[in-house]
């Protein structure tokens, strides 16, 4: 049976953008993480061990991101991907979308959003 975890509007803290003065100090991200996963376990024994633990996924994606250092939003959201592949072996694929807030007049934001699989992508 699949099922899809999904975290949305995750604020992460981050360094990240190509002028030096985004990269200067933190900025608040917002993120959306989509994870697909075999529940057949998780539904027989209800048991969080058998499941996505989304507050476990939630808290590795924040330390990955506040310790992060890129200029590029794509560079981050792969980043964040793989990580969710590599440390959720249940996790058949994600997608990651993240946005910065305000970082352009008359919107709401900019973002990017990037999707890997398990065994597809490198």
């Amino acid at each position: 049976m699949r099922a899809t975890i999904e975290i949305r509007d995750l604020r992460l803290t981050c360094c990240v953008g190509v002028p030096d003065h985004e990269r200067r100090r933190p900025q608040e991200l917002v993120a959306d993480v989509v994870a697909h996963y075999d529940a057949s376990n998780a539904v027989e024994s209800d048991h969080i061990s058998d499941a996505v633990n989304y507050s476990r996924l939630a808290a590795t994606l924040r330390k990955v991101a506040v310790e992060a250092n890129f200029r590029l939003l794509e560079r981050l959201a792969t980043i964040l991907c793989r990580v969710v592949l590599d440390d959720f072996p249940g996790v058949t694929g994600v997608s990651v979308t993240i946005r910065k807030p305000g970082i352009l007049d008359r919107c709401d934001g900019a973002g990017v959003s990037i999707t890997m699989n398990r065994g597809s992508d490198p």
